[in-house]
């Protein structure tokens, strides 16, 4: 983590001091020593003076989990059992619960256009970007007074190999005061 001024280096330290005390956490690093920084980030800190007040700190293990590979896994792993069937390249499009307390999930296949309707005891919808627009048309009472609004971000690509080289590593900051957590600035390797 980077972060820059007087309360967010409080914020980053008070952080550190919680974390280090976790098995998981044990060997975090932090520092406030712009020479430091230049070691674990050089790329970050080019052109920067000791003239901020700037802090960092670092695992080098890294605790990133990669949601792709676990869903993956995840799939792969309900397709084993008898009782599934995992469908890929279709989406769901409307719900009907029925008397019962089952649900009628209406499914279209993205590569022929068919729908069908499956029977399913239990409905999970997880988050992702069509996650509330379901959970909205389920008609249950927590899809009440929910809202979304869409994210779009900047992403920017380096393809120079001599500049790819000086940064491995993942650089996370603090969002800017009154925005939300996803507007978090970060770099990856």
């Amino acid at each position: 983590s980077f972060v820059r001024g007087k309360n967010n280096v409080k914020f980053l330290k008070n952080r550190y001091e919680a974390m280090r005390n976790f098995p998981m956490f044990d060997n975090i690093e932090y520092t406030e020593d712009i020479e430091e920084m230049r070691k674990w980030m050089p790329l970050m800190m080019t052109g920067r003076t000791g003239n901020e007040i700037m802090a960092a700190s670092k695992i080098d293990e890294g605790t990133d989990v990669n949601y792709g590979e676990l869903t993956r896994k995840m799939a792969k792993s309900i397709e084993k059992h008898p009782n599934a069937d995992v469908q890929y390249n279709h989406e769901v499009i409307n719900f009907n619960r029925r008397k019962d307390g089952t649900w009628e999930v209406k499914v279209k296949n993205r590569n022929s256009g068919d729908v069908e309707t499956v029977l399913a005891d239990y409905v999970f919808i997880g988050a992702g970007g069509g996650a509330i627009p379901l959970l909205q048309k389920t008609g249950i009472p927590e899809s009440k007074h929910l809202g979304g609004f869409p994210i779009s971000g900047q992403f920017l690509i380096c393809t120079n190999p001599d500049v790819i080289n000086e940064h491995d590593v993942k650089v996370y900051g603090k969002e800017p005061p009154g925005t939300p957590p996803m507007t978090v600035p970060h770099i990856d390797t």
